[in-house]
C-alpha cells in the first residue's frame, strides 16, 4: 500500500490496496492484528505518532519503515523535509560555507552587495516558510518517493553537498521553528516520525524512541546508503569512508546542541545489531500503545 501526504495540508490517501504484509522482515506477534487497526487511527482527533530520534547513521530511517510496514503507518522523513529546504536554499545562491558565516555573524544578515536581499537568514526563513513538500510511500516495496513542489528529488537531496548544507540550515532557530508546523500536518492523523528532534515537535507522541550507534559503525551505514552496496562491502581505509567519518563527527557534533537523550521510552544502541533485531525491540512497545491508544484512552 502506497500512501501519500505533504507539507501544505493536502490529505493522506491510499493509492493502493495491496496487502503490505509480503511475509519479508520478522513480525511481533501482535503486529499482525494491528495491522487491521492501525488504519482506525485516520478517523481519530488525536493522532498516533511514533517519535524515532537519534544522530545520522544510527538506522532511524531503516527502522521507521519497517515499524511503518509493520503497522500499516505512513513514515514522515524530517530530515527529507530539511534536505528540501536546503535544496531549494543551493538553487538560490546558497552554500554550506556562506550559512556558516551567517550563523558566526561575520556576515550582515543582508549584504549591500549582489547578493541584494538574498543570502540573509529571512532569506532562509522565507524558504523554509514557503516550502512545498510531499511524500509518496510505497510500503510493500519499502520505497519513498519525496517532491519538491511537484518535482522529483528522492535522489538530489542525497548528495553530500546537500547533507553538509542541511546541517548548517537547521542550525537557524528561525528554520526550525518554521518546519514545525509543516510537519505536523505531514504527519497527518497518525505516524512513524523519525529524525532528531521527533520528540520535541510531537511531545503528545505515544512512543518516543532514542537510536544511537558506533560512529564508525554509522559511518559504514552512510557509505552504503549512499553508495548503493551492502555493508559489509564498505572499505574502511577508502578516501570515502574517510571523508564520511569527518563529516558525521563534524555533524553529529554541531547537532548535538538539539538533540537530547532524555524523556524517551526506549533507548537502543544498534551498533552491531540487525535491522530484525533492532525493530523486534520496539514494535511490542509500539503495539501496545497503539492498542492502549485504540481502546479509547489517548487523552488519559
Amino acid at each position: 500500500m502506497a500512501y501519500q501526504n505533504s507539507s501544505n495540508g493536502r490529505a493522506l490517501r491510499a493509492q493502493d490496496s495491496s496487502d503490505p504484509a509480503d511475509g519479508r522482515g520478522s513480525r511481533a506477534p501482535s503486529a499482525e492484528d494491528s495491522l487491521s487497526r492501525a488504519s482506525l487511527t485516520r478517523d481519530r482527533a488525536v493522532p498516533f505518532i511514533v517519535a524515532i530520534d537519534g544522530p545520522g547513521g544510527s538506522g532511524k530511517s531503516s527502522i521507521a519503515r519497517r515499524i511503518a510496514r509493520e503497522l500499516n503507518l505512513h513514515v514522515l522523513d524530517s530530515g527529507a523535509v530539511y534536505r528540501c529546504v536546503a535544496l531549494q536554499a543551493q538553487r538560490e545562491g546558497f552554500t554550506a560555507k556562506h550559512v556558516q558565516r551567517l550563523l558566526e555573524g561575520k556576515l550582515p544578515e543582508t549584504r549591500p552587495d549582489h547578493w541584494g536581499t538574498k543570502g540573509s537568514i529571512e532569506h532562509l526563513i522565507r524558504i523554509a516558510r514557503e516550502i512545498d513538500v510531499r511524500f509518496e510511500y510505497d510500503l510493500k516495496n519499502d520505497h519513498q518517493t519525496v517532491f519538491l513542489g511537484e518535482e522529483v528529488v528522492t535522489k538530489d537531496i542525497r548528495h553530500q553537498d546537500i547533507s553538509t548544507l542541511t546541517s548548517f540550515i537547521a542550525q537557524v532557530s528561525e528554520v526550525r521553528q518554521a518546519l514545525v508546523q509543516k510537519q505536523i500536518d505531514l504527519a497527518g492523523t497518525g505516524c512513524v516520525a523519525e529524525g532528531r528532534d521527533m520528540a520535541k515537535i510531537f511531545p503528545q507522541a505515544q512512543v518516543k524512541i532514542f537510536l544511537e550507534a558506533d560512529l564508525v559503525e554509522t559511518a559504514k551505514r552512510r557509505v552504503a546508503q549512499d553508495a548503493h552496496i551492502p555493508l559489509e562491502l564498505v572499505d574502511k581505509k577508502s578516501p570515502l569512508f574517510r571523508q564520511t567519518l569527518k563529516l558525521l563527527r563534524e555533524r553529529n557534533k554541531r547537532d548535538s546542541k538539539q538533540m537530547s537523550k532524555s524523556g524517551y521510552d526506549k533507548r537502543i544502541n544498534t551498533t552491531g545489531k540487525t535491522l530484525d533485531g533492532s525493530t523486534r525491540k520496539i514494535v511490542p512497545l509500539v503495539v501496545a500503545a497503539l492498542d492502549h491508544y485504540l481502546s479509547g484512552s489517548e487523552e488519559d
